[in-house]
């Protein structure tokens, strides 16, 4: 600890200790008031010296003490309150000093402590300021702030959160794109069934009409076969009124027999040779009867099928609304889904089919939107543990020069701890402070003190 000098009197500058310390021993450097070359007293013992206390509390009270000096029992004495002991002979004027723990109780913020000749020894008066603080400047790894470990503990944590919600995220991301894919094979693959099975109802619905036209035509052919059968079968006068039509053919083709034909007793030739027409067309009659009815057979297959269709379309719509928070393992259901439609459900199908892509689209905006706000957070996650480590890294000490008045915050520690750990020396002029191998100066300043006011210049490079 080196000491600031003046005429007069001895000033430590200022200590920086940690508020609750004990058992802390101060080095102290008096000087010869009888002299002005700034030379160190010698040979002061505890009697010789009146030595007080003044303590700031952080309500800014201020506790005076009286501190009573023991002479130590040699060199290498332990730590005991107000313990006195001369370095000599190598340290002219450099003593030991023990404060009491009450110098660094931890509701406090400033300790003074004051020394004075108690008689007339030739002794400067001493005047030693100690700065308390929360932090713990030997402590190496966090500066004795818990605050410190434990916020490194919580960045782990969320690092190692962010890493997992990037991976889910990923995984959901993926997931999107697997529904979206299938919404529009199953949208691709629905469209193109409906429009063949409606393509195949509409072919059977063809045929039908077909039929039933040939049937219709051959309607009027069956009727006429009636009349001819009812004037071969009659033998009466009304029934050649009642079918004047047909008895008018028949004698218009009289066959290889002669005259008109005679329902009550004429030969029955002319009507066999008119009927050859007729039985054919009976016949093609029945043949048409036979394709309508397997049409109509195969159409009522059909409908059974499209019933049944439709009631698994149904089916399948409701699980599309209920399982649509399990999107992924109700996606797998639905591309072993087996679907058939009608053309009049075709356009409830692609409704429902746009609202599942809408969704869909909107879930792809949301996990990119997921995905861009993780990415942030691992950037932001990056930094701070890159500032963790910078605090955890060894830091040398500040090279020789002038301390730069805008340099970073770890820079200002550095000459803060610089100035508390390294040798350094005061004369009546000149402050010095020295590297780490305690022969080179590093930095220096120009002090005076005009026995009231003690000063000192910016500190400037030691070179």
């Amino acid at each position: 600890m080196g000491a600031d000098q003046g005429e007069g009197i001895t000033s430590t500058g200022t200590l920086i200790k940690t508020k609750g310390v004990v058992n802390q021993t101060l080095l102290v450097f008096v000087q010869d008031s009888s002299v002005t070359t700034g030379a160190g007293k010698t040979g002061i013992v505890a009697a010789n010296l009146t030595v007080y206390s003044a303590r700031v509390e952080d309500d800014n009270d201020v506790v005076l003490e009286s501190i009573t000096l023991v002479d130590a029992q040699g060199t290498g004495t332990d730590h005991r309150d107000g313990v006195w002991e001369e370095l000599t002979p190598n340290m002219p004027g450099w003593y030991r000093f023990d404060p009491p723990d009450s110098c660094y109780a931890t509701g406090a913020s400033e300790c003074g402590i004051s020394m004075i000749d108690s008689g007339a020894n030739d002794i400067a008066p001493v005047a030693i300021e100690i700065q308390l603080i929360d932090a713990d400047l030997m402590d190496s790894a966090s500066l004795g702030l818990s605050d410190l470990v434990a916020i490194e503990s919580e960045l782990i944590v969320v690092h190692s959160d962010t890493l997992a919600i990037e991976v889910d995220t990923g995984n959901i991301y993926s997931d999107t794109t697997h529904i979206h894919s299938d919404t529009l094979v199953i949208e691709a693959w629905a469209l193109s069934s409906v429009a063949s099975d409606t393509a195949a109802i509409e072919s059977e619905l063809i045929v039908v009409h077909s039929d039933t036209l040939a049937i219709e035509s051959n309607g009027a052919t069956a009727d006429k076969l009636l009349g001819y059968t009812q004037l071969l079968a009659r033998s009466d006068a009304a029934i050649n009124t009642d079918r004047s039509t047909e008895l008018g053919e028949i004698n218009a083709n009289e066959g290889s027999g002669a005259g008109d034909y005679d329902n009550t007793g004429e030969s029955q030739e002319q009507l066999r040779d008119f009927l050859t027409v007729p039985v054919s067309d009976v016949a093609a009659i029945e043949s048409e009867l036979i394709v309508v009815h397997s049409d109509t057979s195969a159409i009522e297959s059909e409908l059974i099928v499209v019933h049944s269709d439709t009631l698994a379309i149904e089916v399948d719509t409701n699980n599309i609304y209920s399982d649509t928070t399990h999107i992924h393992s109700d996606t797998l259901l639905i591309e072993a889904w087996g679907l058939s439609a009608t053309a009049s459900d075709a356009a409830a199908i692609e409704s429902e089919l746009i609202v599942v892509h809408s969704d869909t689209l909107a879930i792809e905006v949301d996990t990119g939107n997921i995905y861009s706000d993780t990415t942030h957070i691992h950037s932001d996650t990056l930094k701070i543990e890159s500032d963790v480590a910078l605090l955890e890294t060894t830091r040398a000490e500040p090279a020789q020069g002038i301390p730069g008045a805008t340099i970073n915050f770890m820079a200002k520690i550095d000459f803060l701890y610089k100035a508390w750990r390294n040798h350094s020396d005061q004369t009546a002029s000149l402050y010095q402070l020295y590297n780490d191998d305690t022969t080179t100066v590093d930095h220096k300043a120009t002090v005076s003190d005009d026995a009231t006011t003690f000063s000192r210049e910016e500190i400037v490079s030691g070179a």
